[in-house]
């Protein structure tokens, strides 16, 4: 009964992801365009989109990816939007891939990898409070997640505020990285 009355509000909000994203490209690929990192900015900005936003964020791929899975996952459960199910299993197989930086960290947008100490680890959302990424994903994707998590600890704690400690924790937890979380 619960699942059926949140439902409505799953759809709702996958109908406003979807109608965002638009259609695909040449390739059948589906982009978040504009696309935001959590109070993040880089300098210089991008002409007439400012310093706040990019292609393909992380962050707001995970959000998109994990929001599919579940209303994916609660049409099969209530057995309703068969004809739509199908068409965001095509969407989710047809998203952007992750914009992970030639060194294998997850970067904030396509193309861009910050270094700056913040307090939101928003890039790291596949991982935490995400739950795409973890310690017993496929080795390669593991070994992304773990990188991420050991870049954003280089750029060191300057930024954070108290909830960046447990956010890092979670996502050195969910890694395997036992030591890191226990540090943080």
């Amino acid at each position: 009964d619960f699942l059926r009355h949140c439902y409505r509000m799953f759809r709702a909000s996958l109908d406003y992801f979807i109608a965002y994203l638009g259609a695909p490209d040449e390739h059948g690929r589906y982009h978040i365009i504009p696309s935001l990192a959590h109070e993040q900015s880089r300098l210089p900005p991008i002409p007439g989109a400012g310093a706040a936003w990019g292609k393909n964020s992380s962050y707001d791929l995970g959000i998109l990816r994990e929001h599919l899975m579940h209303t994916i996952r609660a049409s099969e459960i209530l057995d309703i939007d068969a004809a739509e199910r199908d068409k965001w299993k095509e969407l989710l197989h047809n998203l952007a891939p992750y914009p992970v930086s030639t060194d294998g960290w997850f970067e904030e947008w396509e193309g861009v990898s910050l270094w700056k100490s913040h307090r939101h680890l928003s890039p790291l959302y596949p991982i935490f409070p995400g739950e795409e990424i973890h310690q017993d994903s496929s080795p390669e994707v593991a070994k992304i997640g773990r990188q991420s998590v050991l870049r954003f600890l280089a750029r060191g704690s300057d930024g954070y505020t108290g909830f960046s400690f447990g956010w890092m924790a979670a996502c050195a937890a969910r890694m395997g990285m036992a030591e890191e979380a226990l540090a943080n």
